[in-house]
């Protein structure tokens, strides 16, 4: 789905139709379908948050690529926006590609793995990140989103598996679709026998619970990171959802400890008590 960057629908269904295919885009060698989304609601919506994740790779002595991913959400929904991925390192301009990129979408959130140089990338590119943001506003922002460590944990193939098999098994996951012909263009720098390593799609389709199952997870491992946030604030909402209705029943029966239908609203009620008593 070509994605806007200022709404989305209210509601995406998805089917997996002939004639919803996306062809295959040259020098992807994807074997698996593709597809585009079957209908959509009329009503379109603010996206609820925009966050970016940075997966970083250090001095890319390994070939590893830092990558950031977009990743907007909404009613549910997690829209990948773009995927970045350059060359480890910690020269200037590849800092100033971040910074434009969380400057172009204007991300909330940052979130930067920490685990390379325990921080290092992050508190490297904070100065750098704050002075783009101030110079290319003309100073009308002094300073950027907040950039937040993250510690990752555990074996990274079941880490991403378990990330994003449910999300894209009730097909809650949103990819630009532009971003199947950036994969390919993007990856062209790299030797010509390596290049499909690097691509998304191919992390994508190729990944397994073995541990070492792909040459390069950059890009799909920052894609997972960029779900699991919008996961993780789902459920930290939806407690927070569970812990106001329990709150609000509470108070509806300190109101009203009799269960009184008498047409008044809980407001009403303790008002009255006090006023005139029980």
């Amino acid at each position: 789905m070509h994605l806007d960057p200022s709404e989305a629908p209210g509601k995406i269904d998805w089917q997996p139709r002939p004639d919803l295919r996306i062809p295959c885009v040259p020098g992807s060698n994807l074997n698996e379908e593709l597809y585009r989304f079957s209908s959509c609601s009329d009503e379109r919506y603010k996206y609820a948050g925009r966050m970016m994740y940075v997966d970083t790779a250090g001095g890319g002595k390994n070939g590893d690529e830092t990558v950031a991913c977009v990743a907007y959400f909404l009613h549910g929904m997690i829209f990948i926006m773009d995927l970045v991925g350059i060359p480890g390192g910690f020269e200037a301009d590849k800092f100033n590609t971040l910074s434009a990129t969380a400057y172009k979408y204007q991300v909330q959130y940052i979130h930067v793995e920490k685990n390379f140089g325990n921080g290092a990338f992050a508190h490297t590119w904070r100065p750098l990140l704050d002075k783009y943001y101030y110079e290319n506003s003309g100073g009308a922002l002094i300073q950027g989103p907040a950039i937040e460590d993250v510690w990752e944990s555990g074996q990274k193939e079941l880490r991403i598996i378990d990330i994003l098999e449910p999300v894209m098994a009730r097909h809650s996951l949103i990819i630009n679709e532009s971003l199947i012909q950036k994969d390919v263009s993007s990856v062209q720098k790299y030797a010509l026998t390596s290049r499909p390593t690097y691509m998304l799609f191919q992390q994508m389709c190729k990944i397994t619970r073995d541990k070492g199952a792909l040459v390069h997870d950059d890009r799909l491992d920052a894609v997972a990171s960029a779900v699991r946030f919008w996961v993780d604030r789902l459920a930290q909402d939806s407690q927070k959802m569970m812990a106001q209705a329990r709150t609000d029943a509470t108070l509806e029966f300190f109101n009203n400890p009799f269960g009184r239908n008498d047409g008044r609203t809980p407001m009403q009620r303790t008002v009255h008590k006090y006023a005139k008593g029980f």
